[in-house]
C-alpha cells in the first residue's frame, strides 16, 4: 500500500497566523482606538511685566559766571540779565538769577537760584553768592539760616542744607578762593 504522506507543517504555520490575527482583533476590540477628550477651562494669573527700574539719580550743577549743567546734560548760557527758569516741570521748579558783576566786566554771573514746588511741599530755598557783597544769605521760606558753615533741615526732614567748605570745584579757576559750597539733599533724590 502506498500512503499518501502530507505534511502538516504549512497548516500549522498558517493556522498559528491566523490565531495570532484573532488574538489581535479581539485585543482591539476591548482597547478602544479613539481617545476622548474633554473640554476643561483652565484660568491662569495674566503674566505681569516687570515694575520699570527706578529713575536713575541725577545732578544739576550752577556756579560762576554763568556756568550750569542741567539734570539732562544740557550746558545753557545766560550771559544776559534776568531770571530765567532751570526747571519748571510743575512738581519741581527751579530759577536763576543772572545780573553783571566788576569780575565779569559786566557780563552776567549766577546771582541767586530759588527752588520750590510741590516736591519741596510749598517750602522755597533760595541760595545767593555767599560774599556779602552779592547777597551772601542761604534762605528758607524767606528766612536767613546757615550763616555760617553747618546743616540745616527744611520742614519735617523735606529738604536737608549743608553749606561747608567740602567738595570739589567745577571751575578749578576759582580754586585760588576759600571754597564755601552749598550742597542739597532734595525729595525724590
Amino acid at each position: 500500500l502506498v500512503t499518501n504522506k502530507r505534511s502538516y507543517l504549512p497548516c500549522a504555520i498558517i493556522g498559528l497566523l491566523l490565531v495570532a490575527v484573532v488574538a489581535v482583533a479581539l485585543l482591539c476590540l476591548q482597547t478602544p482606538t479613539t481617545t476622548v477628550v474633554k473640554n476643561v477651562l483652565t484660568t491662569m494669573a495674566p503674566v505681569m511685566p516687570p515694575p520699570p527700574p527706578p529713575p536713575q539719580r541725577k545732578t544739576c550743577l550752577f556756579w560762576g559766571d554763568p556756568h550750569l549743567v542741567t539734570f539732562d546734560g544740557a550746558r545753557p548760557s545766560f550771559y544776559g540779565d534776568g531770571e530765567y527758569w532751570i526747571v519748571n516741570s510743575g512738581p519741581v521748579q527751579i530759577q536763576g538769577r543772572y545780573m553783571g558783576t566788576k569780575y565779569t566786566y559786566g557780563l552776567a554771573a549766577t546771582q541767586k537760584i530759588a527752588l520750590g514746588g510741590p516736591f519741596l511741599g510749598g517750602h522755597t530755598i533760595e541760595v545767593e553768592p555767599m560774599e556779602t557783597a552779592y547777597g551772601g544769605h542761604i534762605l528758607v521760606d524767606g528766612q536767613v539760616v546757615l550763616t555760617t558753615f553747618g546743616n540745616y533741615t527744611v520742614g519735617n526732614n523735606v529738604a536737608k542744607i549743608r553749606y561747608d567748605g567740602i567738595g570739589e570745584l567745577p571751575d578749578k579757576a576759582a580754586s585760588k578762593w576759600e571754597s564755601r559750597i552749598v550742597h542739597m539733599e532734595l525729595p525724590k533724590g
